[in-house]
């Protein structure tokens, strides 16, 4: 590697990361060693300086399908991102781009700077928020389709940076520089990791009835499973949803055999108490008894998990869930919603009368309420409108909150079971910071 050029417009640095704190790199690494972590798919990092001052920052960790590309202002400050996501074999996609504005005397990371945030998803859905006073303050937010075509960008050649220049101050890009001036390295851990999305530490313990986890507050709570009911899986389509609202359902896209199975409450007791009511950490749909080795994120069509952000998941929200198998629960939506598209005014209008009347248990959304708050605990069921079969139905752990479903697999990749998560064991999200 070279000194930095004063004659070339810009240099470049590789090292674990820019420390935007002590505005100092960490860690530099010579181009062999750089080299050798993207073809690992290693994260490391580039930082690209005009007249040796840093400007613009990309991360890299191809092993999370991550390249994230940051600049910085004249006093380097933060004021874009683009999170990039390899979801095809040469090309990324810009899942989420974020602008910051200073005011003056404003500094990186102050809650009240103008932020505004575009989100990407890969059937071309996008939205965008502003926040004028940044966490503070209120926001506005619009959403809709967009096209895509043009905002893919292929995966960058090793060693070739000119792509993330900002065309205003495009230019020749010098060799790797090893010495970086006032900016010298500093020999702390990376200052940066990929984005880590929400996963639970305990499932393989939730299937052992006997041990021992942590609930939220660090509080140890022992293992046990009790049988909440038998389901109807008549195409074996599995679905997990709220199940008030019917029509927002979509199956996973791992199916099963067509049966009737097993759905237990994992449940999380304490031996030194009496009580006969414990939390649930979760639900499980058992597939067979077959030991599971492997885990991961039960996903429904169009949902890519590679595109997720920190701690986030994909799940369904609300105050109940349920087991349910797709077909009975479309026959049983068109009879709970039969009022829909052009008649939905004058169903409303029909429904607020019988409100006034006492009548309201009547309508039949009423009814399948009331049926859910009546089959909760019962061992057959709910009996879905319309079919001949059921739906196990419960209460979830936190009113209106979102939780995931796991799919376990034995060692031949089986199914084993579907497991929702009441995300009430701590620790719930594994980082390394």
């Amino acid at each position: 590697m070279a000194e930095l050029s004063a004659d070339a417009a810009w240099n470049y640095v590789y090292c674990q990361g820019w420390n935007r704190d002590l505005q100092r790199f960490v860690g530099l690494l010579d181009s062999d060693t750089a080299c050798a972590r993207n073809e690992a798919g290693e994260q490391y990092s580039v930082t690209l300086l005009r007249g040796g001052v840093p400007r613009v920052v990309i991360d890299i960790a191809w092993s999370a399908h991550y390249l994230g590309v940051w600049t910085l202002d004249e006093a380097l400050r933060r004021d874009s991102h683009v999170d990039y996501r390899r979801l095809r074999a040469e090309q990324l996609f810009p899942v989420r781009e974020r602008v910051w504005r200073y005011a003056e005397g404003q500094r990186d990371g102050d809650d009240d700077v103008w932020e505004q945030e575009v989100s990407r998803k890969a059937n071309g859905w996008m939205s965008t928020s502003k926040r004028p006073r940044g966490r503070l303050g209120g926001s506005s937010r619009t959403a809709g389709q967009e096209d895509d075509t043009d905002i893919w960008r292929e995966v960058p050649v090793f060693g070739d940076w000119r792509w993330a220049l900002p065309d205003k101050e495009a230019g020749p890009v010098g060799t790797a520089a090893e010495h970086t001036g006032e900016y010298e390295a500093v020999s702390a851990g990376s200052p940066w990791r990929p984005p880590t999305p929400y996963r639970n530490l305990y499932l393989d313990d939730l299937m052992l009835e006997g041990a021992t986890v942590l609930m939220e507050g660090a509080q140890p709570r022992v293992v046990a499973h009790r049988l909440r009911g038998m389901v109807d899986m008549p195409t074996g389509q599995v679905i997990t949803c709220e199940p008030r609202w019917l029509d927002y359902s979509e199956p996973f896209t791992d199916t099963i055999e067509p049966g009737r199975y097993e759905v237990h409450d994992v449940l999380l007791t304490d031996p030194d108490s009496e009580s006969d009511w414990w939390p649930r950490a979760g639900f499980l749909l058992r597939v067979s008894e077959a030991p599971v080795v492997s885990w991961e994120m039960a996903l429904r069509a169009g949902e890519d998990p590679r595109t997720l952000s920190d701690g986030d998941f994909y799940g369904f929200s609300g105050s109940q869930g349920c087991f349910v198998d797709a077909e009975p629960l479309r026959t049983a939506d068109h009879q709970i919603n039969a009022d829909r598209g052009r008649e939905q005014s004058y169903a409303l209008r029909k429904w607020a009368r019988m409100a006034k009347r006492g009548e309201l248990h009547e309508h039949p959304h009423s009814q399948w309420s009331d049926a859910l708050e009546r089959g909760l605990d019962d061992r057959d069921g709910i009996r879905l409108p319309g079919t001949n079969f059921n739906m196990i139905a419960y209460n979830c752990y936190y009113p209106d909150g979102s939780y995931p479903t796991w799919i376990g697999r034995a060692t031949d990749g089986a199914i084993v079971c579907f497991l929702t998560d009441m995300r009430t064991t701590h620790p719930v999200i594994a980082t390394d910071h």
